[in-house]
């Protein structure tokens, strides 16, 4: 990338849905600039999760992630556990997708095509 040409910054949004799903969404660039703003989402999403409800991670709109998102995701999946608080991942970005893959995590986390089928999917482990 040209030095010229900045990324667009990482930002995040956090709700509770009314079935009690948790939607953390992603947004832009995820690298060592926004480490302090995704640890807080973070926290803040899993601080809105019941203990035995989903939290839904949307990557459908992240443009980039380097080690320091994978390590707030890996983070964030170990206090999940610890919650009993269900992660899964909806549309990631094919060069995500294949990053997970290359290190082994995608076996972590059930990842799903889009944030519908996400919800759909904590509706029905919810019955």
């Amino acid at each position: 990338m040209h030095p010229a040409v900045r990324r667009p910054a990482a930002s995040f949004s956090c709700h509770c849905r009314w079935d009690g799903t948790v939607v953390c969404r992603v947004r832009g660039q995820v690298d060592v600039d926004s480490r302090t703003a995704v640890r807080d989402a973070f926290r803040f999403a899993l601080d809105l999760a019941r203990s035995g409800a989903t939290l839904v991670v949307d990557l459908s709109d992240m443009g980039f992630c380097d080690s320091t998102g994978l390590n707030a995701l890996l983070q964030l999946r170990h206090r999940a556990q610890a919650k009993q608080t269900h992660m899964v991942l909806s549309g990631p970005q094919r060069q995500f997708r294949r990053l997970l893959e290359v290190i082994g995590a995608d076996a972590l986390w059930t990842v799903h095509s889009n944030l519908d089928a996400a919800i759909r999917a904590a509706a029905e482990d919810a019955r």
